[in-house]
Formats: C-alpha cells, structure tokens, sequence
C-alpha cells in the first residue's frame, strides 16, 4: 500500500473516506492460506490498484467496508505532491 489519504473524515457520522494504490509484482506463484493448503496467485502479471474505500467505524472499529478498485498500469504515480 502507498500514497494513502484520508481526505474525509466525518466523526459525526462515523465515516472514513480513503484512497490508495496497491501494487501486486505478480511474482508469487501461490499463496498460502491458513485454512487450507496453497492456492494459485489470481495475479500472473505486475498491476497496481487504485482504492477508494469508505470506513463506518462503530464504538472505535470497522463496522462496514465499501470499496472500489480500479486496475491502473503498474507502477502507476499519485497526482499527489509531497508538500516538503
């Protein structure tokens, strides 16, 4: 996971707004599992994920998750300047 922001954070309503990019190197073949054994890797190429997720936090956790992704090319830079 890099570049995450947090741009609203709405403590009236609980709700959490997020975004990301998750890079996956398609690298790994398999991936293990705790339930059960080895299961192939759904990823066989480099991509990144750009996420946008909205949090309902009840009594200080995670109640609801909405999420959506969007395949990018790998890599992909954030339009987000590091203000340093």
């Amino acid at each position: 996971m890099r570049d995450r922001r947090y741009p609203i954070v709405d403590r009236e309503r609980r709700l959490v707004l997020s975004f990301a990019f998750f890079d996956h190197a398609g690298a790994a073949r398999d991936l293990p599992l705790t339930n059960r054994p080895r299961v192939p890797s759904p990823f066989r190429a480099p991509l990144t994920f750009q996420i946008a997720e909205l949090f309902q936090i009840d009594r200080g956790k995670i109640d609801q998750v909405e999420a959506v992704l969007n395949t990018t090319p790998y890599g992909m830079r954030s339009d987000i300047r590091d203000p340093r």
